[in-house]
């Protein structure tokens, strides 16, 4: 069976098409703000229902997809950030806030930041970091 319920949830695992898609995301004739997803299990949102109703529930709901869309974003972004500045000494060093380079090898440098303190910046895993901050390691997983 393609499409039914598990668990009190809807599936659908037919073969998806724009139109299915149309239908559960964006359905004029459609009240409901909740819809069975186009492909898979649960619900998604009907963006019709959400934008054109006129209540405090839809404008709370739309204020909330929108605080968990910047969230992911910010995430993102942040990640993304922290991944190049691991990159590279260069990059570390800038991410940092260094101002003066006091030593540098292969696998450390040392570094003056603007208030005067010198901090030490290694290189673990082809990756560099602050000497203090190394990630925990257990396995293939760190933290």
């Amino acid at each position: 069976m393609k499409q039914g319920f598990f668990l009190g949830m809807p599936y659908d695992f037919e073969r998806l098409t724009i139109e299915k898609v149309r239908n559960r995301v964006w359905n004029k004739e459609d009240s409901r703000l909740f819809t069975p997803r186009p492909f898979g299990w649960g619900y998604t949102i009907n963006f019709y229902t959400l934008f054109n109703r006129r209540t405090k529930l839809s404008i709370f709901v739309c204020i909330i997809f929108i605080l968990i869309i910047s969230a992911c974003i910010l995430g993102i972004s942040q990640i993304i950030l922290l991944n190049k500045a691991h990159s590279s000494f260069t990059n570390y060093y800038n991410f940092r806030g260094c101002t003066q380079l006091v030593e540098k090898t292969n696998s450390y440098g040392i570094c003056k930041l603007g208030s005067g303190q010198t901090i030490k910046i290694v290189k673990y895993d082809n990756k560099w970091y602050l000497n203090k901050d190394l990630p925990i390691c257990i396995g293939h997983t760190c933290l």
